[in-house]
């Protein structure tokens, strides 16, 4: 039943041709967000009768069930459902602040330096730490990206980052390593019945624009 009435307001809002009226996003970490939030205040201006929602989570939200409209999500197998554009590939990189980068650049890889990684990888050591660290003393875990970013920036190790979220900040600098896991594709997406809803349309293409003009700085080519 409740997927029959989902159903029912997805083919509702597909007639809907007006740019106006609510429009939910969904974006995940922090370095989603910096990419997103830009384009956002520019569509905001652009099409002010619209009332946008930013679901920020990293949970997957349900789109079928209309838990948001479109999704921006980095992801190597969007469901099938979903329709959208692949906008680059989601590059990662080993980060430290300036007293990481001196104490690897003067005693290697094999300085001990600590490393931060995921709460739950399911992995004592990630592939980047054993092949690229593997005589580290300490590793720190967290669950969120905010959070390892931070401890990266007090000292407390060093850590794989987005591409996107460390070389803008001049406080964060690439660490010489032998191994980077590979990240995964950008996507904005959204459910196939919404696909020519006026205003899901041309948000979607709008965030999508604004997103192919920062490919350089997602896939971490430095200028």
């Amino acid at each position: 039943m409740a997927e029959e009435i989902h159903t029912i307001e997805r083919f509702v809002m597909a007639d809907s041709q007006e740019l106006r009226g609510r429009l939910r996003l969904t974006v995940g970490d922090i370095c989603t967000q910096q990419l997103v939030l830009p384009a956002i205040q520019l569509f905001i201006e652009k099409y002010p009768e619209v009332d946008l929602e930013i679901v920020a989570t990293r949970d997957d939200l349900d789109l079928t069930a209309r838990e948001a409209d479109i999704a921006v999500r980095a992801t190597d197998n969007p469901p099938q459902n979903l329709v959208g554009k692949r906008i680059t590939h989601l590059q990662f990189n080993i980060y430290g602040n300036q007293t990481a980068l001196d104490t690897i650049n003067t005693g290697g890889p094999d300085s001990g330096i600590s490393c931060i990684t995921w709460l739950g990888d399911g992995s004592s050591r990630p592939p980047w730490i054993e092949k690229s660290f593997p005589k580290t003393k300490h590793i720190y875990r967290t669950t969120e990206l905010g959070v390892m970013l931070k401890m990266v920036h007090q000292g407390l190790g060093i850590a794989q980052l987005p591409c996107a979220l460390c070389d803008p900040d001049p406080e964060l600098h690439r660490v010489p390593a032998r191994f980077i896991e590979p990240g995964w594709g950008l996507w904005v997406l959204s459910h196939v019945d919404l696909r020519t809803t006026a205003r899901v349309r041309i948000f979607k293409n709008f965030i999508v624009d604004e997103l192919e003009k920062k490919k350089d700085l997602i896939e971490g080519i430095l200028a």
